[in-house]
């Protein structure tokens, strides 16, 4: 969570100063494979053509996604170019496959001992 923040922190530092019509890249650091999972669960292309989710894992559901192949930005972009429209989740809810609270299963117990301060 460190990595987290401490990107998020540089880069509204750094986009607060930026050139509105400037090009800006960024890397994920410490967390590419959540964010790779998030656009499985949020982007349904993206899981059809990139992923398998084997949902009945008693695991954490970040685990349960299997990637087919490596996934390289002119393959997604290729993807995207093919595609006249595509659906994006506008909410993803912390449930298991089975409909319960994946928050409250047991190996997910140690999220709320923390406490992230965001500043």
């Amino acid at each position: 969570m460190l990595s987290l923040k401490n990107t998020v922190t540089r880069r509204s530092k750094r986009i607060d100063s930026l050139d509105p019509n400037t090009e800006e890249k960024y890397n994920l650091y410490g967390f590419p494979f959540a964010f790779q999972v998030w656009t499985y669960e949020a982007i349904f292309l993206f899981s059809q053509k990139f992923a398998t989710n084997k949902g009945d894992l008693k695991v954490p559901r970040i685990l349960k996604w299997f990637c087919k192949n490596k996934i390289m930005a002119d393959v997604i972009n290729n993807v995207l170019k093919e595609e006249d429209t595509f659906t994006v989740a506008t909410t993803l809810h912390a449930t298991g496959s089975d409909g319960s609270n994946e928050i409250a299963q047991h190996y997910m117990q140690w999220f709320l001992a923390l406490e992230i301060e965001w500043k």
